[in-house]
C-alpha cells in the first residue's frame, strides 16, 4: 500500500472540510514524500476548526487479492497510537 497523489476527485470528496493539498517530507532521503490533504472539521462534537491530515492510500493488486481472501489490513504507528481513522471511499 502506497500513498498516492492528490486528485481533483479527492478535493471534491472533502470539499465541505476546506481541503488543502500538501506534501510531507523528511530530511532523510530514505523516506518517500507523502501527499496529503489538510482539512478542517466544520463541527467535531462542538469543536469547530479541528485539523485532520488525510492521506489517500492505493492498494496493490496483491494486497487486494489478500484482502479478498480474508486477509488483514494493519495500521502501524510509531511512538504510540495517535487519534486516527482508516477509511474507504468509492472509486471516482
Amino acid at each position: 500500500m502506497l500513498p498516492r497523489p492528490i486528485k481533483d476527485a479527492d478535493l471534491a470528496y472533502w470539499a465541505d472540510f476546506n481541503p488543502r493539498p500538501t506534501t510531507f517530507a523528511a530530511d532523510d532521503p530514505t523516506f518517500e514524500p507523502c501527499p496529503a490533504l489538510i482539512t478542517t472539521e466544520p463541527d467535531n462534537h462542538g469543536v469547530v476548526g479541528d485539523v485532520v491530515v488525510r492521506v489517500p492510500w492505493q492498494l496493490t493488486e496483491i494486497e487486494l487479492v489478500h484482502l479478498a481472501k480474508g486477509g488483514t489490513l494493519w495500521l502501524s504507528t510509531w511512538g504510540g497510537l495517535p487519534p486516527h481513522a482508516l477509511e474507504v471511499s468509492a472509486p471516482a
